[in-house]
């Protein structure tokens, strides 16, 4: 991907800069961009959406987990069908695959349920419990008493999903920044003056200013002033990595586990060419790295196996990691929903911050970006 060149010129105004260049932060200059707003993009590193959007499972969630009237609820709902769209009206490759959420025991049935209620009070569409075998769809060797069938759940090129969001940023007339590191944020009370550092260093002056910097989100929220603590959240760093099959296989669909507490469980997912991977896990680190340590091939293989005990261990090898940026509330526990935080929250008026941009964050993307208009007025 390629953006603007840095600006040449010492001080630069701009009515709203978003600051983040990972799938969010483009899918909101997009819709702030379709607003009639003017919109300028910062990204620290040498690429856009080479962080969390571009480590993760390219999966289209259709909503099950999250409690009922939350932003990761409404905001996935919402966000799989304006992203469906998107990629039929781009021709971006998807597949509306389809999951299953399984129990291997019989006395993961009441947990199975409950969630497939969950799904339904979300308004999930498309949502099947069955409550004992034989559960047509499932690979031979799956072992699953019962499961939930996804029919709105899919995947797709991600990747294509980011280039096709920036093509649409230069089109609408906005500027995409490369290597713009934000120093320093000082709020006066009624603008934003930005410091800028990197190839070259410049002052950016705003209106409104959106902190969609997904893993970074905390650390430019720690060099701001002028602004309210309410404002700001810290973020946990929790790494899931995924190991690539080598085998044949007869996976035709995602295949879930229930999901556990950080996450949703070592799972299946087939990827847009057919290609079958497991992950993510959870590791919980002090600092963002995305080594695959080969060493936890046994822990997965035992994860995998309690639903696939066909699985050769030999056929795992390491893929890639992505880190998940869980909020921290301030009362110190994590923050189980988005963290979107507007000026009703902290009361500085054309600020938005946003932490905790996990999955479902992909899916939601776009949603998000007009919630985030929303909050604008």
């Amino acid at each position: 991907m390629v953006s603007r060149a840095t600006p040449d010129l010492n001080t630069v105004d701009a009515q709203t800069v978003v600051i983040g260049g990972g799938i969010v932060g483009l899918a909101i200059a997009r819709a702030l961009l379709l607003a009639g707003d003017e919109v300028v993009v910062l990204e620290k590193a040498n690429a856009f959406c080479t962080a969390t959007s571009a480590r993760n499972s390219e999966v289209i969630h259709a909503g099950i987990y999250y409690p009922t009237g939350s932003l990761k609820a409404q905001l996935c709902v919402a966000g799989a069908e304006k992203l469906y769209r998107y990629l039929a009206a781009n021709n971006i490759a998807f597949n509306r695959i389809g999951k299953y959420i399984i129990a291997s025991t019989m006395t993961q049935f009441e947990a199975l349920k409950a969630l497939h209620q969950q799904g339904l009070n979300n308004g999930v569409e498309g949502l099947a419990l069955i409550e004992r075998p034989p559960i047509d769809g499932l690979p031979a060797g799956v072992i699953a008493q019962s499961a939930i069938y996804s029919a709105n759940t899919g995947i797709f090129d991600s990747a294509a999903y980011a280039l096709s969001l920036l093509a649409d940023i230069q089109r609408l007339g906005g500027i995409a920044v490369l290597n713009a590191e934000c120093l320093s944020t000082a709020y006066d009370g009624n603008d934003f003056e930005l410091s800028i550092g990197g190839a070259s260093k410049y002052t950016v002056n705003c209106h409104r200013l959106i902190n969609a910097a997904g893993l970074g989100a905390s650390d430019v929220a720690a060099t701001m002033t002028g602004i309210p603590l309410s404002a700001v959240r810290q973020q946990k760093l929790c790494k899931g990595s995924y190991f690539q099959y080598t085998g044949s296989h007869l996976f035709q669909h995602l295949v879930y586990p229930l999901p556990e507490q950080d996450g949703l469980g070592v799972h299946a997912t087939v990827d847009i060419l057919g290609g079958l991977r497991f992950g993510p896990d959870v590791e919980w680190l002090e600092e963002e790295e995305y080594g695959v340590d080969e060493s936890r091939v046994l822990a997965f293989a035992q994860q995998v196996s309690t639903y696939w005990p066909a699985l050769e261990v030999k056929k795992l090898m390491p893929a890639y990691s992505g880190i998940r940026p869980k909020a921290v509330s301030p009362d110190g526990s994590i923050e189980q929903d988005f963290c979107v935080l507007g000026e009703l929250q902290h009361g500085v008026h054309g600020l938005v911050m946003l932490y905790g941009i996990e999955s479902p964050g992909l899916t939601a993307s776009l949603a998000i970006a007009d919630y985030v208009v929303d909050l604008l007025g």
